[in-house]
């Protein structure tokens, strides 16, 4: 998505993980944005 200057929303459709997504959504969410705000976009 960086390469393609790609800016608009991202959604994630989870058909695999068995848990609750209130157990991890916010865990994912806090990880993605730490990554996200490290690359060099």
């Amino acid at each position: 998505m960086l390469k393609a200057n790609y800016k608009g929303p991202v959604g994630f459709i989870n058909f695999i993980i068995d848990e609750d997504p209130a157990t991890y959504l916010e865990s994912s969410i806090k990880n993605w944005n730490h990554e996200f705000l490290k690359s060099k976009y």
